[in-house]
């Protein structure tokens, strides 16, 4: 949301503090067997996952220990208590009895073993701090640990649950579903130009400068590593309609003073003054109304506000200089006589 908000400030700050995690997810292990969990060998594969989870970039550490959080924790403090607090009895026991007694011990003592086993101990958890978020990085850990899981415990049934989790799904799907959406109004876009104005050339002209704005705002947002949100999101489908919209005005008055001067150069410097005035007022109106956005203490907000802004200048100036400078090339309304074009072009130069 923003640290400017003083709750947002204090819970983020808690979040990069040795005790704080900005993100956690669980590892469910599932087994069919009742006990399972009190066999040596299954805790020794769950502290290999351990270490494998404790290895990947996201992973929180805490002088230099990973936080991962689950019942190995319990049995590896007990073995070494029960050994005169020697550091080398940190570890899994190999004997299962010994494993088997440490656990009936902890739990006669007032352990509570429920955050991570079962009564049946047939149900583990692992709960492990991200001390970041990339959903990109994030899923690929996840798939790490998935394929990881199926190699040590194969009669086992593997869940991956929790916030960052959510977020990287939610991530992914907003990346693709934007990727498709845009492709997908490019496509619409451009076979509704060609059916307005019948000509292939004229979609394919419309097409291209308002690909522009989503350029720009693509860079931009890359170059400064502004996350491609729920907000963010939803400002290239609308710079998208709001520049489609510029183009249509601006090509359909060209087109329409083309019919009667038959003059490329006298219909783009026609539409200038009349429709061109009224595209930089709409436009420039537009953009100070989303520029209010920056008075907002919600970044997310802000960043929509600066963004949009930006995309509605784009495709003006765009409009501006690429559509009549492609309208002037290619010709798409019909041929003209290119002296009688030569000689309005130097009569419009003088004029000016």
């Amino acid at each position: 949301m923003g640290t400017r908000i003083p709750y947002v400030k204090r819970v983020w700050e808690i979040t990069q503090s040795q005790l704080g995690s900005y993100f956690s997810y669980n590892v469910k292990l599932t087994f069919d067997d009742v006990d399972a969990l009190k066999e040596p060998e299954v805790l020794k594969n769950m502290d290999k996952l351990s270490q494998k989870i404790g290895s990947f970039k996201y992973t929180k550490r805490t002088a230099g220990v990973p936080k991962i959080f689950s019942i190995l924790d319990v049995v590896k403090e007990m073995n070494q208590t029960m050994h005169e607090d020697n550091p080398e009895y940190y570890r899994i026991p190999d004997d299962k009895a010994l494993l088997t007694q440490l656990l009936f011990l902890y739990e006669i003592s007032g352990g509570d073993m429920s955050r991570w086993v079962d009564s049946d101990y047939s149900i583990a958890r692992m709960s492990v701090d991200l001390t970041g978020f990339n959903g990109n990085s994030i899923t690929a850990d996840l798939d790490a640990i998935s394929e990881e899981c199926k190699t040590l415990f194969p009669n086992a049934q593997v869940y991956l649950v929790g916030p960052a989790v959510q977020f990287a799904k939610m991530q992914n799907k907003i990346v693709y579903g934007e990727l498709s959406s845009f492709l997908a109004s490019l496509v619409a876009i451009a076979i509704l130009m060609m059916l307005v104005f019948s000509s292939v050339k004229m979609g394919l002209i419309g097409l291209l400068p308002n690909m522009m704005p989503l350029v720009v705002l693509g860079a931009i947002m890359g170059y400064f590593k502004i996350p491609l949100d729920m907000m963010t999101m939803t400002i290239m489908p609308m710079l998208l309609g709001i520049a489609v919209d510029d183009t249509i005005h601006f090509t359909n008055h060209t087109k329409y003073v083309f019919e009667n001067d038959n003059s490329y150069v006298n219909s783009i410097s026609k539409t200038f003054k009349s429709v061109g005035k009224t595209l930089a007022m709409t436009t420039i109106i537009l953009s100070i109304t989303f520029l209010t956005y920056v008075t907002c203490r919600i970044d997310a907000m802000l960043r929509m506000g600066i963004l949009s802004a930006i995309g509605l200048l784009t495709a003006l100036l765009t409009d501006y200089m690429v559509t009549p400078a492609l309208i002037y090339i290619t010709h798409p309304f019909g041929k003209i006589d290119k002296k009688e074009e030569a000689e309005n072009l130097k009569t419009l130069s003088e004029k000016k």
